[in-house]
This record gives structure tokens, C-alpha cells and sequence, in this order.
């Protein structure tokens, strides 16, 4: 890892952890490259040659470089945003919050304006949930693209992706 990090020009990251799991995985969490966690689990030690290891240390490494995490979870504030309105809408229309009523005069109006904000409101958050998902599958091609070009064996991440996703549904039980 610490090779790694000084081939793509950063800090090696703060910790580096193995997993006690016979599930293959491997994730990295953090904002920034200097807060950065990398984690693999035993069950992909054990099924990766050291070249697939390093590819998939190399794909994890490039995720903390890029930002991924802090990026996702800036974009992921619209959809909770547009979350928290649609609830915040739903139950005032339950509760009448809005215009008071259509008996009031002007209240049609309000109920109007209400209902157009909800279901404008319903259309963001759909869309910014696929928008999340779009830009989360964007990552990982980057990630699968820069780990590639850093290591120089992009044959290596395709075996052990090949490898890990083929094992998954053999994965005994303990």
C-alpha cells in the first residue's frame, strides 16, 4: 500500500485494516487522503494472487485520491433534502398545514400550490436517486481505470473482479 500511495503521488492512508470475514471485499472510507481507512477482508487474501491484491489495493487507493467519498456524500444531500421536504409536505397535507383548508377563501389555491410542490418535490428526489446511482457506477469505472493505469496490469483487476464476483454465491456458510 505505502509503494501504492507513493506511485500515485499521496499519502499513504492513516490505516490500513483486514477484516476477520471469509466474504471478498474491500472498501475505502474517508474525506481526504489524509483521513483515509482502507480495508480488505480475509476471504479476498485468501482467493487474490498478490498481483490481483495489489490491483484491487490500487482501485481502493485511487477512490481515496479521487475524493469519492466526500463527493458522494455532498451529491447525496439533494436526495436527503428532497427527502425531508417530500415527508415535511406529506404529513402537512394530512394535517392541513398549508392555506388552512379549501373552505378558506384562497385555500383551493394554497392546496394547489401544495400538491404542485409535492409531486415536483417526488420528481427531484427520483431523479437525484438515479443521478446518485449514475455518478456511483461513474466512480467505480474511474476507480477500475485509475487503479488499472497505476499498476500497469489492468488484467490483473479484471481477473480479480472475475474472481470475486464468481465466488460470491459459493461463499459457505460458518
Amino acid at each position: 500500500v505505502e509503494r501504492l500511495a507513493a506511485m500515485a503521488d499521496m499519502p499513504k492512508p492513516k490505516k490500513i485494516a483486514i477484516m476477520e470475514t471469509h466474504v471478498p471485499n474491500a472498501f475505502a472510507t474517508g474525506r481526504n487522503p489524509k483521513n483515509a481507512v482502507i480495508a480488505v477482508t480475509r476471504g479476498l487474501l485468501s482467493r487474490l494472487d498478490e498481483g490481483e491484491q495489489e490491483a484491487v489495493l490500487a482501485h481502493e487507493l485511487i477512490h481515496v485520491k479521487n475524493r469519492d467519498v466526500m463527493v458522494l456524500t455532498w451529491a447525496s444531500l439533494i436526495v436527503i433534502a428532497a427527502g425531508y421536504l417530500m415527508q415535511m409536505l406529506f404529513w402537512m397535507s394530512l394535517f392541513g398545514g398549508v392555506g388552512g383548508g379549501r373552505d378558506r377563501q384562497g385555500g383551493g389555491n394554497a392546496f394547489m400550490i401544495m400538491m404542485a410542490v409535492y409531486i415536483g418535490t417526488i420528481a427531484v428526489y427520483f431523479a437525484s436517486q438515479l443521478l446518485i446511482m449514475a455518478l456511483s457506477r461513474y466512480r467505480e469505472f474511474a476507480a477500475d481505470r485509475g487503479g488499472s493505469v497505476l499498476t500497469g496490469s489492468p488484467l490483473k483487476l479484471a481477473s480479480a473482479l472475475s474472481k470475486i464476483s464468481s465466488d460470491l454465491y459459493r461463499i459457505p456458510e460458518k
